[in-house]
């Protein structure tokens, strides 16, 4: 994932004015009272675990997607994505095993706490879980011990499950050591950090939101049957679209700059149509660094 540093003044339409249950944590521990959650046609805050297609229905495969995640370039709405449930279920064999790093894999007690806390944070969030759900595997695999990556800003890592910039929630403390179980806490904080965004100030002190799911599917926009979670992916991934509008573009210099993985946004996609294990049809290699 890649940071984006939102002033608290510019984020105000997306704040209510009842704190949500589920708030942003500062890096320092304490609570913000940012009510971080989608706003208007672009909020689902009660996408139903079964609401979707069937495994039956729904193969494991994969398509390449191209273009600007539209239902006009060929990408799938939102009616045609797995539902929570059977999506969970085909993952559960992958998830949180073959861990990069060779971290400890996840129990069947910790998916199933992971399970449940991306269903409540999505909710509180005004997010389809399965774009959560989606994110963590394409991030982490699920791995719950999964360490921090470098975030190109120095001494500064992504940690859990959906590697977020400046992230709060881990299992593997410092990247040195497991937690074993990984206490619920943990997860759920995990799930705020990338689903709602994380607290933080900036290098006046001025309190700054680092943009989570929610606030990328709010700056990505979009048609609300989809395209707008697919732009969203990419944006998470790479911190901003290519001129072009195209999500697999491989990268470019600027303006505006935008580097990260060209395949995000299609794989994304087919991940909410049930895709899992089915060989990738993307072939676009990443671009080089500026």
């Amino acid at each position: 994932m890649v940071s984006q540093m939102i002033l608290l003044s510019s984020i105000a339409a997306l704040a209510s004015a009842s704190p949500l249950t589920l708030q942003v944590r500062q890096t320092n521990g304490t609570t913000g009272i940012i009510d971080s959650k989608v706003q208007g046609t672009l909020a689902k805050p009660s996408v139903s675990p079964t609401e979707g297609k069937t495994a039956a229905e729904n193969k494991d495969e994969y398509t390449f997607f191209k273009g600007d995640g539209s239902k006009g370039a060929g990408w799938p709405t939102s009616d045609q994505w797995i539902n929570f449930n059977d999506m969970f279920t085909r993952n559960e064999l992958f998830l949180g095993q073959g861990c990069v790093g060779n971290v400890k894999p996840n129990s069947k007690d910790e998916n199933a706490i992971l399970k449940a806390e991306i269903a409540k944070v999505a909710a509180a969030a005004a997010i389809d879980p399965r774009f959560v759900l989606a994110t963590v595997m394409q991030e982490s695999n699920g791995c719950l011990r999964v360490k921090g990556t470098p975030s190109g800003e120095p001494g500064v890592f992504n940690p859990g499950v959906m590697q977020t910039f400046k992230g709060t929630g881990t299992c593997n403390v410092n990247n040195a050591k497991e937690l074993e179980p990984c206490p619920e806490a943990q997860i759920q904080q995990m799930i705020v950090d990338g689903a709602q965004g994380v607290l933080t100030p900036d290098a006046s002190g001025t309190p700054a939101l680092q943009a989570g799911l929610v606030q990328r599917i709010t700056q990505a926009a979009g048609d609300a049957s989809g395209q707008n979670y697919y732009k969203a992916a990419r944006l998470y991934n790479s911190g901003a679209l290519a001129a072009d509008g195209l999500l697999e573009t491989a990268g470019q210099c600027g303006p505006p700059r935008t580097f990260g993985v060209p395949c995000y946004a299609s794989d994304i996609a087919n991940r909410m149509l049930g895709w899992v294990s089915a060989p990738t049809k993307c072939d676009v290699k990443p671009a080089e660094s500026c």
